[in-house]
Protein backbone atom coordinates (compact mmCIF):
# COMPACT_ATOMS: atom_id res chain seq x y z
CA UNK A 1 0.00 0.00 0.00
CA UNK A 2 1.65 3.46 -1.13
CA UNK A 3 1.30 5.52 1.40
CA UNK A 4 2.16 9.80 0.37
CA UNK A 5 4.32 12.18 2.01
CA UNK A 6 3.17 15.54 4.00
CA UNK A 7 4.73 17.32 1.27
CA UNK A 8 2.84 15.85 -2.00
CA UNK A 9 -0.54 16.45 0.10
CA UNK A 10 0.38 19.70 0.50
CA UNK A 11 1.47 20.50 -3.00
CA UNK A 12 -2.01 18.47 -3.97
CA UNK A 13 -3.52 20.58 -1.63
CA UNK A 14 -2.00 24.02 -2.96
CA UNK A 15 -2.41 22.62 -6.88
CA UNK A 16 -6.32 22.03 -5.61
CA UNK A 17 -6.96 25.65 -4.75
CA UNK A 18 -4.95 27.37 -7.65
CA UNK A 19 -7.08 24.95 -10.07
CA UNK A 20 -10.01 27.26 -10.56
CA UNK A 21 -7.38 30.67 -10.65
CA UNK A 22 -5.58 29.20 -13.30
CA UNK A 23 -8.34 27.96 -15.01
CA UNK A 24 -9.58 31.90 -15.20
CA UNK A 25 -6.55 33.23 -16.02
CA UNK A 26 -6.06 30.79 -18.91
CA UNK A 27 -9.17 31.80 -20.55
CA UNK A 28 -8.87 35.62 -20.01
CA UNK A 29 -5.51 35.15 -21.62
CA UNK A 30 -7.22 32.95 -24.50
CA UNK A 31 -9.81 35.66 -25.21
CA UNK A 32 -7.54 38.65 -24.97
CA UNK A 33 -4.87 36.86 -27.56
CA UNK A 34 -7.96 36.14 -29.42
CA UNK A 35 -9.35 39.49 -29.81
CA UNK A 36 -5.86 40.79 -30.25
CA UNK A 37 -5.48 38.78 -33.57
CA UNK A 38 -8.59 39.84 -35.15
CA UNK A 39 -7.70 43.44 -33.91
CA UNK A 40 -4.34 43.60 -34.97
CA UNK A 41 -4.77 42.87 -38.85
CA UNK A 42 -7.38 46.06 -39.03
CA UNK A 43 -4.57 48.44 -37.41
CA UNK A 44 -1.51 47.96 -38.64
CA UNK A 45 -0.65 51.66 -38.16
CA UNK A 46 -1.55 51.56 -34.91
CA UNK A 47 0.10 48.32 -33.77
CA UNK A 48 3.39 49.71 -35.86
CA UNK A 49 3.30 52.65 -33.55
CA UNK A 50 2.74 51.30 -30.52
CA UNK A 51 5.55 48.75 -31.18
CA UNK A 52 7.80 51.44 -32.44
CA UNK A 53 6.78 53.48 -28.47
CA UNK A 54 7.62 50.25 -26.33
CA UNK A 55 10.87 50.11 -27.64
CA UNK A 56 11.76 54.04 -27.82
CA UNK A 57 10.70 54.12 -24.19
CA UNK A 58 12.94 51.10 -23.51
CA UNK A 59 15.97 52.47 -24.94
CA UNK A 60 15.32 55.45 -23.09
CA UNK A 61 15.03 53.65 -19.96
CA UNK A 62 17.96 51.90 -21.10
CA UNK A 63 20.16 55.25 -21.60
CA UNK A 64 19.15 56.63 -18.56
CA UNK A 65 20.05 53.99 -16.26
CA UNK A 66 23.30 53.65 -17.65
CA UNK A 67 24.40 57.36 -18.06
CA UNK A 68 23.31 57.27 -14.01
CA UNK A 69 25.48 54.60 -13.32
CA UNK A 70 28.31 55.89 -14.89
CA UNK A 71 27.91 59.41 -13.36
CA UNK A 72 27.77 57.13 -10.06
CA UNK A 73 30.71 54.71 -10.73
CA UNK A 74 33.46 57.21 -9.98
CA UNK A 75 31.75 57.66 -6.66
CA UNK A 76 32.08 54.34 -5.50
CA UNK A 77 35.43 53.36 -6.64
CA UNK A 78 36.33 50.48 -8.29
CA UNK A 79 33.82 48.55 -7.70
CA UNK A 80 33.82 44.82 -8.02
CA UNK A 81 36.66 42.63 -10.26
CA UNK A 82 33.76 40.32 -11.02
CA UNK A 83 31.96 43.17 -12.85
CA UNK A 84 35.16 45.09 -14.37
CA UNK A 85 35.36 41.08 -16.47
CA UNK A 86 31.49 41.13 -17.70
CA UNK A 87 32.00 42.24 -21.14
CA UNK A 88 29.66 45.36 -22.15
CA UNK A 89 25.94 44.00 -23.94
CA UNK A 90 26.14 44.50 -27.80
CA UNK A 91 22.13 45.15 -28.65
CA UNK A 92 23.25 46.38 -32.10
CA UNK A 93 22.96 42.36 -34.05
CA UNK A 94 19.12 42.27 -32.56
CA UNK A 95 18.44 45.97 -33.90
CA UNK A 96 19.87 44.80 -37.11
CA UNK A 97 17.97 41.65 -37.60
CA UNK A 98 14.56 43.68 -36.09
CA UNK A 99 15.11 46.64 -39.17
CA UNK A 100 15.42 43.94 -41.62
CA UNK A 101 12.50 42.01 -40.38
CA UNK A 102 10.54 44.61 -40.59
CA UNK A 103 12.00 45.75 -44.54
CA UNK A 104 10.57 42.00 -45.02
CA UNK A 105 7.22 42.53 -43.99
CA UNK A 106 6.58 45.67 -45.81
CA UNK A 107 8.06 43.98 -48.49
CA UNK A 108 5.82 41.02 -48.38
CA UNK A 109 2.54 42.63 -47.71
CA UNK A 110 -0.41 42.47 -50.16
Amino acid sequence: MARSSHTEQLFQKAYDRSKDFVETVKDESRAMYDEARRWAPQHPTALAVSASAAVSVGLVGYALGRRRRSRTEPERGTGSTAKARVPELDLSPLFRFVSLWMLYRVAVRD
